[in-house]
């Protein structure tokens, strides 16, 4: 997950700001997404020659699998499921990526509204299911 936000973000994890001030790629990237323009951190030239669905996608994914609860993040066969276009992110994600205390709280379950090309399943992922 870092490292896809790295590359798309034409960014390191980690840069020195003004005043000797630290900013964190991931904090970024969601406050840009909490604003509705997580299309802006990708790096200025995929922002000109790639899909802007697709980028925002992969900025998405790339926060999500570098979340701090490893409950939440989605292992690699989910990933390329959502990457083939088999699965869709929750409209919810934000939330979900934002809660706090999702690691203190592990009896939580996520339900997740996985499309697939031909119905609609309700997938619940419990921290047991997530942590393999």
């Amino acid at each position: 997950g870092l490292l896809v936000l790295e590359v798309v973000c034409g960014r390191r994890l980690i840069e020195r700001r003004e005043a000797k001030n630290e900013e964190v790629l991931v904090d970024w990237i969601l406050e840009l997404w909490e604003k509705e323009k997580i299309f802006d951190a990708a790096e200025e030239s995929l922002r000109q020659e790639q899909n802007r669905e697709q980028l925002e996608l992969v900025l998405k994914l790339g926060v999500l699998c570098s979340h701090q609860a490893e409950s939440i993040r989605p292992d690699m066969s989910e990933v390329m499921r959502v990457l083939n276009g088999v699965l869709q992110l929750p409209d919810n994600l934000l939330e979900v990526v934002m809660a706090e205390k999702l690691r203190e709280r592990p009896e939580i379950s996520m339900e997740v509204l996985l499309l697939d090309m031909n119905s609609v399943n309700t997938l619940t992922f419990t921290n047991s299911f997530l942590s393999h």
